[in-house]
């Protein structure tokens, strides 16, 4: 059967979404070529420890975005008038949420890990520690919620791609100089800095500013009444998602390492149909 030519209209929208996903389809892809060669410079056992201190971490970050984001969306939409008290209450209810976790993460590893005063327990909750503390940085992906209430997410984009290319070239860089598995973590903090940098810096473009932001305790309540399931759900994904690598510590780092090696190579299509969901 043959294909109706397109409308004028219908064609360049249909080309405009064609190129917007071909961004997100490289984009993707070349973060999962580097993490590939990440995991092979790095072997098994570091892999594994990086792993596992990165699934460790989401565990308690699940719980730091308080599921705002949707709601975020929905309450800017709804009052575009009260978007500064909205994108400020959400800020500090995120940042409190993870200065709170952050330690809370560092501290519940070093509670329940085998009784042991060698070098891989004090760096495990050291990568921990960083793995955790690029959830900081992430609060302020609200500033992405906010473009997509305006239907303007094409700048986020931008942004995530020339992160992209920053953070290959910095973790290049660490293979070429044969740098330590916690160097590793500190990229992946510097990641959530530069998008958090990135997105700030787009917002101050439109111009927006950070200052006219305000903080408002019933705003506050309202914003965590409604999100709570969404808290419990981030809960559970992640708990489904990122258990199994935590469990396998106990059978050592190498097992850890083989096994998420093993899932990214199985699970590496996934970001095709997420891709063009998005």
């Amino acid at each position: 059967m043959k294909i109706p030519a397109l409308p004028g209209f219908e064609q360049a929208a249909f080309q405009k979404y064609v190129k917007n996903t071909g961004w997100l389809l490289a984009g993707k892809l070349l973060s999962l070529v580097v993490g590939f060669i990440i995991a092979r410079y790095l072997g098994p056992y570091a892999f594994g420890d990086l792993s596992f201190a990165d699934a460790f971490a989401a565990l308690f970050a699940a719980v730091g975005t308080l599921g705002l984001d949707s709601f975020i969306i929905r309450e800017i939409i709804q009052h575009p008038d009260k978007r500064d008290e909205i994108l400020g209450t959400s800020l500090v209810m995120r940042l409190a949420a993870n200065a709170v976790l952050i330690p809370l993460a560092i501290l519940t590893y070093l509670a329940f890990r085998q009784l042991s005063t060698n070098e891989t327990e004090v760096s495990l909750a050291l990568l921990i520690a960083f793995c955790s503390s690029a959830a900081l940085f992430k609060s302020f992906n609200i500033i992405d919620s906010y473009f997509q209430s305006q239907v303007a997410s094409k700048y986020v984009v931008h942004v995530q791609n020339v992160c992209l290319v920053l953070s290959t070239g910095v973790k290049i860089a660490l293979i070429y100089n044969h740098a330590p598995v916690l160097y590793f973590a500190g990229a992946l903090v510097f990641d959530s800095a530069i998008l958090a940098l990135g997105l700030l810096f787009i917002y101050k473009r439109k111009p927006l500013h950070l200052h006219t932001w305000t903080f408002n305790w019933v705003r506050a309540k309202s914003l965590i009444q409604q999100s709570w399931p969404l808290i419990l759900t981030a809960v559970m994904i992640s708990i489904y998602m990122k258990i199994d690598q935590v469990m396998l510590k106990s059978a050592g780092s190498k097992i850890v390492g083989i096994y998420s090696a093993a899932a990214r190579i199985s699970e590496s299509w996934y970001f095709i149909p997420v891709a063009i969901v998005t």
